[in-house]
């Protein structure tokens, strides 16, 4: 597996920028808004990579900007918002095992 870089330096000080003020902002806000944040963060950070990344990565990239809306969509039903996250941390994981070497045992 080949070791790429996947932001520009330009693009990692905005998503940094919007971490750090999304931290700031949480402060204020209902608890909820930290899960929509986050995911906020992780379809930015799929669109800035996605033209960099490896065919597979790319994949994995373009569906989580495809479930993103959908997913935010579900964030006053909090069950359905848990359920569609928790199927979003599998397909993660399962691109981390198929592509890295994480699924082999040492």
């Amino acid at each position: 597996m080949s070791k790429k870089m996947v932001l520009a330096e330009n693009e990692a000080v905005e998503l940094l920028a919007f971490l750090i003020t999304a931290a700031r902002c949480l402060i204020d806000e209902p608890a909820d808004y930290g899960a929509m944040r986050l995911l906020d963060a992780a379809e930015r950070l799929c669109l800035f990579s996605k033209e960099r990344a490896s065919p597979e990565a790319q994949e994995l990239l373009a569906h989580i900007v495809a479930m993103s809306p959908e997913i935010q969509s579900n964030v006053n039903q909090r069950e359905l918002f848990g359920d569609e996250l928790d199927s979003l941390c599998r397909k993660v994981a399962q691109h981390l095992v198929a592509n890295s070497n994480l699924g082999q045992v040492a």
